[in-house]
């Protein structure tokens, strides 16, 4: 995400679609890992997914805020998902 400089509290949205493989219905919790949280908020809405048909198709929509006017350094971090299962 690229955000704009000398603004705080820019939200850029990436929206992803998730397939579900296996059988049997599953539900997933999202963990956010992110290194620097003073300067990039990061909310996955929903927190949880839950699968019930083999091939089903959800969207975890990723809402990223910048909390810092201007910030040459780039910032990396990423989700995972998990259920009991995987």
């Amino acid at each position: 995400m690229v955000f704009d400089t000398n603004q705080i509290d820019q939200v850029k949205v990436l929206k992803r679609i998730l397939t579900k493989v296996p059988e049997l219905p599953e539900t997933y919790k999202v963990r956010i890992i992110k290194p620097s949280p003073s300067k990039l908020n990061v909310t996955v809405e929903p927190e949880e997914l839950k699968f019930l048909e083999i091939n089903e198709k959800l969207t975890d929509p990723v809402h990223f805020t910048s909390k810092v006017a201007s910030n040459s350094e780039a910032e990396h971090g990423y989700t995972i998902w998990e259920s009991r299962e995987h």
